[in-house]
């Protein structure tokens, strides 16, 4: 018994990094889109401080985008090896 507790806890803490990364990609979509709405309103003032701004946001824009690119790649290598763990696990159907 102690051997499916074992696969019991590891699949849980897999689907858990699984949720965790939904969870990121949720997040990074969210600030992404105050950040764009942000750059909209700022865009067309003509403040030197409005222009810092803008820039300030689109580095950040930048960064959530490579934040994206991350997740989704942590996701894909869940999602290519979720067969060979449900097997290793014992809960392939």
């Amino acid at each position: 018994m102690a051997g499916m507790t074992n696969k019991t806890s590891r699949w849980n803490d897999w689907m858990g990094r699984a949720r965790l990364c939904c969870r990121a990609t949720t997040a990074i979509n969210a600030s992404s889109t105050t950040v764009h709405a942000a750059v909209a309103e700022l865009e067309n003032a003509s403040a030197p401080a409005a222009r810092e701004a803008v820039e300030a946001l689109r580095a950040a824009e930048a960064a959530l985008a490579r934040a994206r690119e991350a997740v989704d790649a942590a996701m894909k290598a869940r999602t290519l090896t979720a067969a060979n763990r449900e097997v290793h696990y014992g809960l392939a159907g």
